[in-house]
């Protein structure tokens, strides 16, 4: 996805956290987040180190309904990554927000630990989701629909974005037709054809025709 709005400046790229950077099989508490998705999680790595500014953007930091969510708790700021093992566990079970989760889980799978957010802004420059759809700016097509179809090149431009599923339908309507023709000429030829059985008795008829007419054929 391109910045298709124009932004100056340095914008920021988006991945989701569940089915994304890790392996989500249905919610099983904020304290679970599952195994790293290697490909994504060398993905944000490499950007983090080229110098793009990543984030993970995740519904499991937004505030709960009627809920306002507190994400820097006083108590394990700046001190959740060194905390011993056991006061870990026990400060985790007892005060630590879905945040702190994920900061946790960055720090041992990515080596960072990248701003977490919830919502997107005007800065955002791209988005790695497992649901995101991604539309052709200002035409209403997916993406995915162009490439899945069956044409090998679309044409994608400024004035105008060609409609491959369309475009693919009209070329199996005249390629239907052309097959049709041909079905029918293979028929056509085929039912015109003398029979073998007919062109012989037609010779016997001549023939006695002949005999009749005493014009015995040699």
């Amino acid at each position: 996805m391109n910045d298709t709005h124009g932004e100056t400046g340095q914008g920021w790229y988006g991945f989701d956290l569940d089915g994304t950077l890790a392996k989500y099989d249905g919610w099983k508490g904020e304290n679970n987040i599952g195994e790293p998705v290697v490909p994504m999680v060398r993905l944000i790595k490499e950007m983090h180190e080229a110098g793009k500014v990543v984030k993970i953007m995740t519904a499991r930091v937004a505030p709960k309904s009627g809920q306002t969510v507190t994400y820097n708790n006083p108590y394990l700021e700046n001190h959740w990554c060194i905390q011993e093992p056991t006061v870990q566990t026990w400060a985790m079970a007892n005060y630590w927000t879905a945040k702190e989760f994920i900061q946790e889980w960055c720090y041992r799978n990515l080596g960072f630990v990248p701003e977490i957010v919830y919502q997107k802004d005007h800065l955002m420059l791209e988005l790695y989701d497992d649901r995101v759809k991604q539309v052709v700016p200002n035409e209403g097509w997916l993406v995915e629909d162009i490439a899945t179809s069956k044409r090998k090149t679309v044409t994608i431009d400024r004035v105008k974005v060609v409609d491959a599923k369309w475009w693919d339908r009209l070329n199996w309507f005249f390629i239907g037709i052309v097959f049709a023709g041909i079905a029918w000429s293979i028929l056509s030829a085929w039912m015109t054809k003398p029979l073998p059985e007919a062109t012989e008795k037609l010779h016997e008829a001549i023939h006695e025709f002949m005999k009749s007419q005493r014009w015995e054929a040699r």
